[in-house]
């Protein structure tokens, strides 16, 4: 019966240190110091490259985590307390609960863990916004006082033989002699672990100065 219990709290032990030390790593990746979140990254790794292949989203890295430390972990209860007494692991299992409960509420709480995607239905809002302020056929100087409006801070440039001027995976486009492009990134809070997010602007006008064609769409900026 004791040595029935002793491998209960064993495996607890295991869990609870797996939870906790997952928690921990993955709050530290907002860490101010650059080495500090660095190593909290390389830490979250086997989580990354066990769900390699599998189209999920980055918060999937935390529960395989744990489940990956806490097998670590029971390995390693297993070899150092093969003598412990249940009544000593009973304690350290109270008492290592009580942190590891701490750390797992706050590593739950989206404002606190970078894991889980923030702000992307902002950013969604604001594509379709920006596709609203320069529709189609919108004229130059329309389009210049919106950019104005927005605050949003633009390039322009004018070519003088047919060019290309976005290549995307989703898009294409070229400009022709005497075509003028307004361009520009607009800054956003989204985030998706590891990256953050630009919207992407591009305006292309005809010699008419019309709008003829447009990209708004996001861009990841990745570290």
């Amino acid at each position: 019966m004791n040595e029935l219990s002793a491998g209960k709290y064993k495996v607890s032990l295991a869990l609870l240190c797996g939870s906790g030390f997952t928690s921990l790593v993955t709050l530290l990746l907002d860490s101010p110091n650059s080495r500090v979140s660095w190593a909290a990254f390389s830490l979250l790794a086997p989580g990354g490259v066990a769900l390699a292949g599998f189209s999920v989203s980055p918060i999937a890295i935390f529960p395989v985590n744990i489940l990956l430390y806490s097998v670590l972990a029971l390995v390693i209860v297993f070899v150092c307390c093969r003598k412990a007494r249940t009544a000593s692991l009973r304690v350290a299992t109270i008492a290592l609960a009580v942190g590891a409960s701490i750390l797992l509420s706050l590593a739950c709480v989206p404002a606190l863990n970078p894991l889980w995607p923030r702000g992307m239905t902002e950013l969604a809002r604001k594509e379709a916004e920006l596709r609203d302020v320069f529709p189609v056929s919108i004229g130059l100087g329309q389009a210049e006082a919106s950019m104005r409006t927005e605050g949003i801070q633009y390039w322009e440039h004018t070519y003088e033989a047919t060019a290309n001027v976005l290549s995307r995976a989703d898009a294409r486009i070229d400009a022709a002699a005497g075509d003028l492009v307004l361009s520009a990134r607009v800054p956003t809070n989204a985030f998706r672990f590891p990256c953050g997010y630009d919207i992407e602007l591009l305006l292309v006008f005809g010699q008419d100065q019309k709008l003829k064609q447009r990209y708004i769409n996001r861009m990841r900026v990745c570290p």
